[in-house]
């Protein structure tokens, strides 16, 4: 479960929510109350999984719910800038009364003995379009309009089956964050694109997501070994190098007869 931070001067770990050591410091590697803005409110439950959460590997979604962990402040910085996006679009929106926004949108289902949580972005009771914001860089929206981010994909499905069944589409707002006049692609010409997403099997939207849940609840009460990331999951070691918050623990669970990760 996600603790707090790492220093990245002291190197100490640095408990949420208040983080005490940072009121006092007189070298703050970053300011507290910018640390704060660039953390999710979001509460995590032990029983609950978020579809956010089953469209990682289920080895991340293992390892972070077996294992306390730390980030540095700095690897927060994508996320933040998610976060501030997604709040100025409700809050600057909020009055628009042909939108559903976040705070209205939150459900919870229970499947097979599964909970599932999740919070869609937006919904345009007009057209019955549901949309979902992704505040990414170029290269990430590249692939997101090449329909290559399978799990975005299975997110917004999700989305609509569980609580917007009535939609009859469903777009990313693809927000680009490092988009500059020079950075033109033959497929981008705008900071903004929407992408429109294909709809998925329900039954099989559900059956992926369930049965994430079970083999990673059933690994966290009885135990067993855990399967490795693929090389796909991995982005070819990129992932473990550089993104992945519970890499550290990674080596403490290598199957038996798998592979060095």
């Amino acid at each position: 479960m996600f603790r707090g931070i790492v220093c990245p001067l002291s190197k100490k770990k640095i408990d949420l929510p208040a983080l005490h050591p940072c009121q006092n410091c007189k070298n703050p590697c970053v300011p507290r109350p910018v640390i704060k803005a660039l953390i999710s409110e979001k509460v995590f439950k032990d029983d609950v999984f978020s579809v956010t959460e089953l469209t990682m590997p289920i080895r991340i979604i293992y390892l972070r719910r077996k294992y306390d962990y730390y980030v540095s402040p700095y690897s927060l910085v994508n996320t933040g800038i998610g976060l501030a996006v997604h709040k100025a679009i409700e809050d600057k929106g909020g009055g628009d009364k042909r939108y559903l926004f976040e705070k209205d949108n939150a459900f919870e289902v229970e499947i097979e003995g599964v909970k599932i949580s999740g919070t869609p972005d937006l919904y345009d009771t007009l057209t019955n379009t549901l949309y979902d914001h992704k505040v990414v860089g170029l290269y990430k929206a590249e692939k997101i309009k090449r329909g290559e981010e399978s799990g975005y994909n299975l997110q917004l499905n999700a989305y609509r089956i569980f609580k917007f069944p009535q939609a009859r589409a469903m777009k990313f707002v693809v927000i680009i964050k490092d988009f500059s006049p020079s950075s033109l692609t033959p497929s981008i010409s705008f900071p903004i694109i929407l992408v429109n997403v294909p709809k998925l099997d329900d039954e099989l939207v559900k059956k992926t997501l369930v049965n994430k849940a079970k083999a990673v609840k059933q690994l966290l009460e009885e135990g067993g070994n855990c399967p490795i990331c693929s090389k796909e999951e991995r982005w070819n070691g990129r992932l473990c190098d550089f993104y992945c918050d519970v890499r550290e623990f990674c080596q403490l669970e290598i199957p038996k007869g798998g592979d060095d990760v």
